[in-house]
């Protein structure tokens, strides 16, 4: 896809810049890479480099400080999209700016190798926002969104689709929208979804659809009462029955598809049966997630992969579903959280359950799923299959007074037996005795689950409304890996009333290292790399166990020096909490995507669970622990 550096097309000014400290180092190198090689464009507004700007991970004191605020995004938000357009370019779509009553038609771009140069204090060396077209003029969808998808087609168009106007009675959105990026236009299509809904999933599929499963919709329902009314005067008595309509937003089973060879949607069927391919749930799921995993070839992105369905909520039917479109309908009593998994098979178009195995634990609330195998798909030893290896992570229960998040998350591997529905797929769980897979692990195994955390008994929770992130990442020998960075959002602990934590490891970041084992190095003396010892077990030939890492600057490599050595209140986080934001990779100073200098960056963000004012500073990016330069 072309590329557009907003710095060379017009010069914009914006309303409002983030404050926050540079040290006098990062001074001096913003000043000498601002006088050196930017391209001015006028006394004030945008200037830009040609690449990232290389920035140290430590200050000029020797302490661990990764990460920066960008230049102020023109609308803070949250509950928005975000999607990358490659070589440090973000676009950013709706969301809301005030609790859900009402959504941001707007959109906004963030360019990380533009300054802003008329701002006070000194302008930021981390990148700026811009919410205008070539011609100066705003972007803006036909209508605001929330609870909505942005998926980008092959044609680099982004199609915007489904959502509701905002969290109250509102039906949902019926239009769909294409973005260009290339022209910076937004055309509605003529089209129709068949099904207009919310918080469901869009899916590229090869061929260039986009599969569609899920979600809410609006119903009317009409409940009937019949009241005894006792006469008197010149009034009768007897039974007298009366109706109301109620608004509630019930799941479906129903899924449809996107063709983007004729413009339309469609309902999904069953190949050459004419019969709708519904979700095998009996009343379908919301607010879950779709994963495309290898099939048995081993390799990702090949015709015979499979798609993961996970997560969610079915809500109940009739007079009992939802009233709004609020979190936690669990907790009152509207729905369940399901741990049934799903898979899709597009050979045969047919969405079939997964057999015996369902998740640990339910995931409403911001679920994520990525396979290991979407940087490298060979172990450092050569083995094919990482593509077939799944990380299950964040959510919470959605209850009420036992609401918690997640305090373990889940390595799925998936095996083929060759005979049967798409070659006999089976789902393993890969366990670890040392609970490798939980949140903060770090902290909660060298303190024993307190202290940050006191006082509960449960080790450090796992997060919700927060994405995580997958880059690449270079280890010590030159094997480059996927890495999965979970940063911001907010954990939820039973002690025993819920408690909200957004302090400690939770701000900190962790980072995920598929290749490093507890298992070895505790139980078996070995390197914490040994994938031999997991795989013992014949149901996991890549040997992935994985834990999550305080990204703390003192990574452990393959033993446990330096695993658990940095106090809570030592932790580098961000500069203020950021819940129900997104989260992507930037391409670092190299200007090329999923390689080992990638940044993550956290995009808006609410400061509060509970929703609240939106996110100062609205975006911050992480520099990769080994990718900064020397202070």
């Amino acid at each position: 896809m072309s590329e557009h550096n907003l710095g060379d097309q017009n010069c914009w000014s914006q309303n409002s810049f983030s404050h926050w400290l540079l040290s006098s180092l990062a001074t001096v190198i913003f000043t000498a890479l601002l006088f050196s090689s930017n391209i001015g464009c006028g006394e004030g507004g945008l200037s830009t480099f040609g690449s990232a700007a290389e920035l140290p991970e430590f200050d000029s004191a020797g302490e661990y400080s990764p990460y920066y605020p960008t230049g102020e995004m023109v609308i803070p938000r949250y509950l928005h999209e975000a999607i990358s357009l490659g070589n440090g370019v973000v676009l950013v779509i709706g969301g809301t700016d005030e609790n859900g009553l009402s959504s941001l038609d707007t959109m906004e771009f963030y360019n990380q190798s533009t300054i802003q140069t008329d701002q006070n204090p000194p302008p930021s060396i981390t990148g700026s926002w811009v919410d205008t077209n070539f011609e100066g003029d705003p972007l803006a969808l036909q209508v605001g969104r929330l609870y909505f998808t942005a998926t980008v087609l092959p044609n680099d168009k982004i199609l915007i689709l489904g959502g509701s106007p905002n969290l109250g009675l509102a039906r949902e959105i019926d239009i769909a929208e294409l973005y260009d990026p290339l022209t910076r236009e937004i055309e509605i299509l003529e089209e129709k979804m068949v099904t207009p809904r919310f918080r469901h999933t869009a899916t590229l599929l090869q061929g260039g659809t986009v599969m569609i499963l899920g979600g809410q919709i609006y119903q009317q329902f009409t409940i009937s009462e019949e009241i005894n009314v006792n006469g008197g005067g010149n009034f009768g008595s007897g039974q007298v029955q009366l109706q109301q309509q109620i608004d509630t937003f019930p799941s479906i089973k129903t899924n449809e598809f996107y063709s983007l060879a004729e413009d339309a949607f469609f309902p999904l069927e069953i190949l050459d049966t004419g019969r709708p391919a519904d979700l095998t749930t009996r009343r379908g799921r919301s607010g879950h997630v779709t994963l495309r995993f290898a099939g048995p070839d081993d390799a990702l992105n090949t015709g015979d992969d499979l798609y993961l369905i996970l997560g969610g909520f079915m809500t109940l039917s009739g007079e009992n579903a939802p009233t709004s479109k609020n979190l936690r309908q669990v907790g009152l009593g509207r729905g369940t959280a399901l741990t049934a998994m799903e898979f899709y098979d597009p050979i045969v178009e047919v969405v079939t359950k997964i057999p015996i195995l369902s998740l640990a634990s339910p995931r409403v609330n911001t679920p994520q799923a990525t396979t290991m195998g979407e940087i490298t798909e060979t172990t450092p030893d050569g083995v094919l299959g990482l593509g077939n290896v799944i990380l299950v992570a964040n959510g919470d229960n959605d209850g009420a007074a036992n609401w918690m998040t997640n305090l373990e998350d889940e390595i799925l591997v998936a095996t083929y037996t060759g005979f049967g529905p798409s070659q006999g797929l089976q789902l393993f769980r890969q366990q670890s005795p040392n609970g490798g897979h939980i949140q903060g692990i770090e902290y909660a195994v060298s303190n024993g689950g307190v202290g940050e955390f006191a006082p509960c008994v449960e080790p450090a929770p796992g997060r919700l409304g927060t994405e995580i992130m997958v880059t690449a990442r270079r280890l010590e020998t030159g094997y480059l890996e996927t890495a999965v960075y979970n940063l911001a959002g907010c954990g939820i602990a039973l002690c025993p009333a819920p408690t909200f934590f957004v302090g400690g490891s939770i701000a900190a970041g962790v980072l995920f290292d598929p290749f490093y084992s507890l298992e070895a190095v505790l139980d078996f003396e070995t390197s914490a790399r040994d994938l031999r010892i997991a795989r013992i077990d014949p149901r996991n030939p890549t040997g992935v166990v994985g834990t999550w890492l305080l990204i703390d600057g003192d990574l452990p490599v393959d033993d446990i020096t330096n695993f658990g050595t940095t106090p809570p209140a030592e932790l580098p986080a961000l500069e203020v909490p950021h819940v129900w934001t997104q989260v992507l990779g930037l391409a670092g100073p190299d200007g090329v995507d999923n390689t080992a200098d990638d940044r993550p960056l956290v995009i808006g963000g609410a400061t509060s669970p509970n929703f609240g004012d939106p996110a100062i500073p609205s975006a911050e990016l992480l520099i990769q622990p080994g990718q900064g330069v020397d202070p």
